[in-house]
């Protein structure tokens, strides 16, 4: 199931890519109440799905960053395939940060990271607090472009 919390072009968007259920609502959550734009993905077929129609529509809105639990990446089948889709989907647009969650860094997870060349790898169990804060180090809440004004009277 593929959600959004939010819709706004001008706020930074997250793209939660969590195969548990409750860590991804945690997730969601936390960085929907900080202001930022959220939708997520439970599997690596619907991170699959979810890039190519970003691929396919480049009008909406781009990711500006994807947290992505290596679970997500670690899987046989699709790897390949998704490895592929998230690097043509940062060559298309932009500079798309990944920042990868993982329990154990293991040598294959090692090799995903370098594959992706991942801005932060964050272990689990980590607390919501230091994970916003490494997500706000790599992008802002409002968008650079965005530009406020206020009239005084």
């Amino acid at each position: 199931m593929i959600s959004s919390a939010m819709a706004t072009s001008e706020i930074s968007q997250i793209l939660i890519a969590e195969c548990d259920h409750e860590i991804r609502e945690l997730l969601k959550n936390t960085f929907f109440r900080s202001g930022y734009e959220v939708c997520t993905c439970a599997s690596g077929a619907e991170f699959l799905h979810l890039a190519r129609f970003q691929m396919d529509n480049p009008q909406l809105p781009q990711f500006d960053l994807v947290l992505c639990d290596i679970r997500i990446l670690d899987n046989d089948i699709l790897h390949n395939d998704i490895v592929e889709s998230f690097l043509q989907l940062r060559e298309k647009s932009k500079p798309l940060p990944i920042v990868l969650i993982d329990l154990f860094m293991e040598a294959k997870a090692q090799a995903i990271v370098g594959q992706l060349r991942a801005a932060a790898v964050i272990n689990k169990p980590t607390n919501t607090i230091d994970l916003l804060s490494t997500v706000r180090r790599i992008i802002p809440l409002v968008k650079p472009s965005v530009r406020s004004c206020s009239v005084s009277a």
